[in-house]
């Protein structure tokens, strides 16, 4: 009963971030989601629900560190599979989006322009989310450096290639952000290794089932090189093999016509709710599931519309606003703000407040996407580089090319 109940207050969060979602996709300020094309709409749909999932995890998170002083899963499967389902399925996103393009262009890229959007998207608003955590990290230090100067710049440097560490001797530096930065490291390997990878899908589709295959094997027999585990290189292969089958399936009118009805919706839905709730998160049966989710989505399945309202797809355009962000409001409400003992709570009881959270996490996103995150990008189409550019259009620029 009371795993029923805890579930209930994450479908209440669910359906109140949904509503207000929908009241900000409305507003002047998000009318241009409207003149979107030629974008994968139950995709970025599905992004927003990810990074809500990202935040339920680290908001379970929280009351367990706050209540035995140790940063761990939760032991609810449920709760724990939010923040892992969500975590796979933005890198089989990541695989599945690049792959694709370099399909499209049978291997060619402008790099340049490629990584300068990346880096423009990504930057703007992490080295923002750097500001504030300094800012949390000073006050609760008494604005005293506590390191040596030189020490300090290397955390920084640290935290700029998203190696986050301890701060000025605060030593609980990392879990300001919920430490959701450890993701992005992993974009971008990947986004370094697209060259390569454009010019395998060029030379030999044997090649790239070898490094599938290769990746595969990495996962189930998973090796550390410095802070970076392989395992986590499957879930963009998985993506990228999608993005192919995507291109083989494309034709296929009758099963596409089948995903995309309220009869592949209920599969997927079906699919869904069996990763969520399954107990060996992370294994292969599990890691399969979440991929015949994705699957569905890639064919065409928008789980009964859900993933191409108004309201998701405003949901998707704030996600990575949402993940890098939520981690931050929650550390300066319960820990650094302590507006509520969470020592004084049961985990039901913390749970009753979990869709007041959820809209203020959307509110403030919405905000620095605004703000922030969408000028930082806007910024990217206009900045010219030109020596760089001219140095990736001779060495880069027709990797694989036809």
């Amino acid at each position: 009963m009371e795993d029923a109940l805890k579930v209930l207050f994450a479908v209440i969060m669910l359906v109140s971030s949904y509503y207000l979602s929908l009241y900000l996709a409305k507003s002047n300020q998000f009318a241009f989601l409207l003149n979107r094309k030629g974008r994968y709409g139950a995709i970025d749909g599905l992004r927003g629900y990810l990074a809500l999932a990202v935040f339920v995890h680290h908001f379970i998170i929280t009351w367990y560190w706050q209540n035995s002083g140790a940063w761990v899963n939760p032991p609810e499967d449920y709760f724990y599979n939010f923040g892992e389902v969500g975590v796979m399925l933005f890198f089989m996103i990541t695989g599945f989006l690049f792959i694709s393009k370099i399909i499209a262009g049978n291997g060619s890229m402008d790099w340049y322009r490629l990584y300068k959007s990346r880096i423009f998207r990504i930057y703007p608003l992490y080295l923002f989310s750097l500001v504030v955590i300094t800012i949390i990290i000073f006050i609760e230090t008494d604005l005293q450096v506590q390191v040596e100067w030189t020490a300090l710049a290397k955390q920084y440097v640290k935290w700029f290639v998203y190696h986050g560490t301890m701060i000025n001797d605060h030593t609980q530096s990392q879990l300001i952000n919920a430490g959701v930065d450890w993701t992005l490291k992993y974009e971008w390997l990947f986004y370094l290794s697209l060259p390569f990878i454009a010019l395998v899908v060029t030379k030999s589709r044997y090649l790239l089932m070898t490094l599938f295959i290769l990746s595969g094997l990495l996962f189930v027999f998973p090796t550390y090189v410095s802070s970076f585990s392989t395992k986590y290189f499957f879930f963009f292969a998985i993506g990228g093999m999608l993005a192919y089958f995507y291109t083989s399936c494309s034709k296929r009118t009758t099963l596409l016509a089948f995903v995309g009805s309220r009869y592949g919706s209920a599969m997927t839905l079906a699919v869904l709710i069996f990763a969520l709730f399954y107990s060996g998160t992370g294994n292969i049966l599990h890691v399969f599931s979440v991929s015949l989710f994705f699957l569905l989505i890639v064919l065409g399945s928008s789980m009964f519309g859900l993933f191409r309202s108004r309201a998701s797809v405003l949901l998707g355009e704030i996600s990575y606003s949402i993940y890098l962000l939520h981690g931050i409001v929650l550390y300066a409400l319960f820990s650094s703000g302590n507006i509520i003992d969470l020592t004084e709570v049961s985990l039901l009881q913390y749970l009753y407040i979990l869709p007041i959270v959820a809209l203020l996490v959307i509110l403030f996103s919405a905000s620095t996407y605004l703000d922030i995150e969408r000028p930082g990008i806007e910024m990217g189409k206009r900045v010219g580089f030109e020596r760089i550019k001219g140095w990736f259009g001779s060495r880069f620029v027709s990797t694989g090319g036809a």
